[in-house]
């Protein structure tokens, strides 16, 4: 006749009540268990890692993390749907790529399809975005895009970094980043990267013409301060110091995502500049300074929500903030004159 599960437990229990389990029983079945979701958790993300280089060839490497734990592995995620969308400057969807890890090197092989590609940033939350490409460092904002001059199927390494927004000093190199990521843990965060590659009617010297142009301006000039925010009316300082015989300055402002207008207050009446419709590309102007010494300027940038801005004391700013919520990032550069 066959047992039922009622059978069953009593004979266990009867078999079971003469011994008595080891007062180290349940430390070590825990251990077990926690050593078998570490196994576990290892080979998925190893599996996660193989199949994502397979279908894009991303190869993470990861900065050494302070402390005595690993860091956790980063996946990049493709969406497979992207090749099917709209061009973006006459150039042809090629990939795109999420991330979920900040702080920690990737590496993309991107093989163009045409002369020019483009790869875009956006970022779902607050990070910087840097990338080393053919030796070349630059990074900065989510919403920009770099162009750049390729040879169909040859393949183009792009190394990238993502870094929270309040990391201080802000990075200038190659170097820089490799020095965060080596003494920093990895963190959360998502970012996303697109590549396009085809032939691009307006692209000149690497970059959409428009942005060459305005890039023109600093391109060569030491950078001198620079911060990254999002749009919230909130004024900030910025302090720079310019060379004993500088008495100019130039400065670069970009809004993306929603951040509109920025308030930029000196020693003079408040500067307004509408930075939205140049969104990555960025607004230049020049400005006075006192050289060889200590400046500071103080600046706040408002989301398109806020309305149209006439005046840029802190009141004011705090009225057009009222019930409009943060929105957009921005970012103020100071370069030597």
């Amino acid at each position: 006749m066959p047992y039922s599960l009622e059978d069953l437990t009593e004979v266990m229990e009867t078999r079971s009540a003469g011994g008595r389990p080891s007062p180290d029983l349940l430390p070590r079945v825990r251990r077990r268990i926690r050593r078998g979701d570490r196994r576990r958790a290892a080979g998925g993300a190893a599996g996660a890692a193989l199949a994502v280089a397979a279908a894009f060839g991303a190869v993470q490497q990861f900065g050494q993390a302070s402390g005595d734990g690993a860091p956790p592995a980063m996946t990049g995620v493709v969406n497979e749907a992207f090749p099917k969308s709209s061009p973006s400057d006459g150039l042809a969807p090629v990939r795109e790529v999420e991330f979920s890890t900040v702080g920690v090197w990737t590496e993309i092989d991107l093989t163009p399809t045409g002369t020019y590609s483009m790869i875009a940033y956006s970022c779902p939350t607050r990070v910087m975005i840097y990338h080393v490409i053919n030796g070349h460092f630059g990074g900065g904002p989510c919403g920009g895009r770099s162009y750049l001059p390729t040879t169909p199927d040859k393949p183009v390494k792009v190394r990238l970094i993502a870094l929270p927004l309040n990391v201080a000093p802000m990075p200038k190199s190659h170097a820089d980043l490799d020095r965060y990521a080596a003494t920093h843990r990895p963190g959360r965060g998502k970012w996303r990267v697109r590549l396009y590659s085809g032939t691009c009617q307006r692209c000149k010297d690497g970059e959409d013409p428009a942005a060459a142009r305005n890039r023109r301006p600093v391109k060569g000039l030491k950078l001198l301060a620079g911060m990254v925010h999002t749009a919230d009316g909130r004024p900030r300082t910025i302090a720079f110091t310019p060379p004993p015989a500088g008495r100019t300055v130039r400065f670069r402002v970009t809004c993306v995502d929603g951040a509109a207008v920025m308030v930029v207050r000196g020693a003079g009446r408040p500067k307004i500049v509408d930075c939205e419709p140049a969104e990555a590309r960025g607004v230049f102007w020049l400005g006075k300074a006192e050289p060889g010494e200590r400046n500071r300027l103080t600046v706040a940038v408002l989301p398109a929500e806020a309305g149209t801005v006439t005046k840029g004391d802190d009141a004011s700013l705090a009225a057009k903030m009222k019930g409009v919520e943060p929105a957009g990032r921005w970012t103020f550069e100071v370069y030597e004159g």
